[in-house]
């Protein structure tokens, strides 16, 4: 063989030691990033490779032993590289290098290996590892499903000597008092909001699906207090009412379950369900009273989270419960809807009154309903508004004005412009949210 024979199988040999780095490195990136859920939901899909992937990511020890099988790959292609370079590339430089007269022949072999070192290395880092990773990281998916095969054979061939270093790294971490077993960390609900935040960014939910998945998250966090319709607005009778003031405030308010009080509010009774006074006092016999129509509903802290709120009511077949504020008075009223409502959004039947839409309008404002809290608020539309006493938007607002709102009112907190859109009686029910800095000119009535 000659000398351009020699060049050629150099060439070649160093263009298959960078792809099997390339490869190793393709498939521990493709196989971690692709995740054990996405892993799952390909096998489930019968694409091609998918098997082999559901072997490898089946459990945290079959995942280990994936990784640890790209690891050796790497080291192995790794060190042959430097190997080869160092007894073929370096001594064919030394002579060229020595021939221009500038060193001797020590000096001309330490310099060959220093300029195949850098040359090979670069070409390790830039084509064996950084290439593979930033084309994989972009979309592992397709590339996990395309090195599955490879690796799960590489894992077969290496199966001694894979057993024979974990087992020796397992040894050292129980030395060490760490678990030698790999584990699972199970993701938090702000993992999962990120989750479902970049997977709306890339269209893989659509804006409805991601709006509900985070409402779910954080449906947790949500108290009695922050779902919870006023005092203000709740619709009662009290106790001495008769059956046609039942049968017009049903048939005013539209609602199919009316709170029943005492002496006052604070002193509410029981639930009184249209159903009932349909099944009861339309039939033959004496007309039952309120009191004997009304039924028992549960009592609940304004503190009390949502999720268990949810079971409590499902758990005693209430469709209604009280909400007490610290003083132990009546501080609203929450139903099964409007717990629903928290997770899928405004559910309007054939008997609610239409409501202005909220949330981000086309120039740029938000409308936000004044019974909103301050917390849900910020959260979901990334705003910082506080306040010492109010909970709500409406209340912020009244807060502000240091009196009852008008239509017009406007307001500002920080960079963030309040502008009061509609009220009923003394309730705020709708603000016009936007940024001091985009406000338009003119218009509404600005406040100190």
């Amino acid at each position: 063989m000659g000398y351009a024979g020699g060049e050629l199988i150099a060439f070649l040999v160093i263009v298959f030691l960078v792809g099997v780095n390339a490869l190793y490195v393709a498939a521990e990136y493709a196989t971690v990033g692709v995740g054990r859920t996405r892993a799952r939901s390909l096998v489930q899909e019968g694409l091609p490779g998918g098997a082999a992937l559901g072997k490898l990511t089946s459990d945290p020890v079959r995942l280990d032993r994936a990784i640890t099988a790209c690891q050796i790959g790497i080291s192995v292609s790794s060190l042959s590289l430097g190997a080869y370079s160092q007894i073929v590339l370096a001594p064919a430089l030394a002579p060229w290098l020595a021939g221009w007269g500038l060193w001797g022949d020590i000096t001309s072999h330490s310099l060959a290996v220093a300029v195949v070192l850098a040359a090979t290395s670069s070409l390790q880092i830039v084509f064996g590892e950084q290439l593979p990773k930033s084309i994989i990281v972009r979309n592992p998916s397709p590339w996990a499903l395309r090195v599955a095969p490879a690796l799960w054979l590489s894992v077969w061939v290496m199966t001694p000597l894979i057993a024979f270093l974990s087992g020796s790294a397992g040894f050292l971490l129980r030395l060490g008092g760490l678990p030698s077993r790999p584990g699972t960390q199970p993701h938090s609900p702000a993992e999962i909001g990120w989750i479902v935040a970049q997977s709306a960014r890339s269209g893989v939910l659509r804006p409805e699906q991601s709006e509900r998945l985070r409402n779910a998250i954080q449906f947790a966090a949500r108290t009695a207090r922050d779902v919870m319709v006023p005092r203000v607005q709740v619709e009662a009778l009290p106790i001495t009412a008769s059956v046609d003031d039942v049968r017009a405030c049903i048939t005013t308010t539209g609602h199919s379950r009316i709170p029943v009080y005492g002496e006052d509010l604070d002193d509410v009774r029981g639930v009184l369900h249209a159903k009932d006074l349909l099944l009861r006092a339309g039939g033959p016999g004496p007309v039952p009273s309120v009191r004997e129509l009304m039924r028992p509903l549960p009592l609940v802290p304004w503190s009390m989270r949502a999720l268990p709120l949810l079971e409590l009511m499902k758990r005693e077949h209430a469709g209604l419960a009280v909400v007490l504020d610290e003083h132990g008075g009546m501080a609203g009223i929450v139903s099964l809807e409007d717990l629903v409502e928290e997770v899928l959004g405004e559910v309007e039947d054939e008997f609610d009154a239409a409501a202005p839409a909220t949330g981000l309008l086309p120039d740029g404002r938000m409308r936000l309903r004044g019974e909103e809290t301050l917390d849900w608020v910020n959260r979901r539309h990334g705003l910082h508004l506080t306040s010492e006493e109010a909970h709500t938007i409406g209340g912020l607002v009244m807060e502000s004005l240091a009196r009852v709102a008008r239509p017009g009112d406007v307001v500002h907190q920080g960079n963030v412009r309040l502008e009061v859109e509609k009220v009923s009686g003394r309730r705020v029910v709708t603000v016009l949210v936007t940024p001091a800095d985009n406000e338009p000119e003119g218009g509404g009535r600005e406040t100190a």
